[in-house]
């Protein structure tokens, strides 16, 4: 089974649709196995005049039979809901502003409740020291672009979690790159029409 560390780094959409990456894979191979018998039919066929016939009609049902599951299971793949989207968009909204010169305009997406544990961290931190030590990255280097992967969203009416991938790149004071990868979970509630962080787990994973 791959642990968190390593799907991080598969393909996006695979890294999002995990399961149905794996039962793909499941069905190719349940394929596989179901039709091993008809090619040796199928090689019968070849001594046989209308073999040439049956042959292409049986391998063009396969194909389409086969594109059929491949489509399917694609399309399956998970779907956000338009609550889903509005949770996203405010976790986009916060990410956006962090690329701001300014660190208060994150800031004003953390809830006065904000209570957030980061692997960097021992203990959990307060709106307070989140102000602190985004006010120390703010002057250290400025993000210069960064991604965000929705692997799993719930809502339910004003409250709302996130997990998320993200890949970010910041700039240093010597404008060397830095690229960091990790995952984040988001606690968020929603106040006056505004998706506020009152609490948030995960931060920066090492490469092994």
């Amino acid at each position: 089974m791959l642990n968190e560390c390593q799907v991080i780094f598969l393909p996006e959409f695979l890294r999002n649709n995990i399961k149905v990456f794996l039962n793909l894979i499941f069905i190719v191979y349940c394929l596989i196995i179901y039709l091993l018998p008809y090619f040796s039919v199928i090689n019968q066929f070849n001594n046989i005049s209308l073999g040439g016939y049956m042959i292409k009609y049986l391998k063009g049902f396969l194909c389409v039979f086969f594109l059929f599951l491949l489509i399917s299971t694609f399309a399956s793949a998970q779907q956000w809901t338009a609550e889903q989207l509005d949770v996203w968009k405010g976790v986009q909204t916060y990410w956006d502003a962090g690329m701001l010169s300014d660190p208060s305009s994150m800031l004003s997406y953390f809830d006065e409740s904000y209570l957030g544990w980061s692997y960097d961290n021992e203990a959990p931190s307060t709106k307070s020291d989140a102000t602190k030590s985004l006010n120390y990255w703010f002057k250290k280097g400025k993000e210069q672009y960064h991604t965000i992967t929705p692997a799993k969203i719930w809502v339910n009416g004003n409250f709302a979690y996130v997990h998320y991938y993200y890949i970010q790149v910041r700039e240093r004071a010597d404008e060397t790159p830095m690229t960091e990868r990790g995952r984040w979970t988001d606690i968020l509630m929603k106040k006056d029409g505004k998706w506020m962080l009152v609490g948030d787990h995960g931060g920066e994973i090492e490469d092994d």
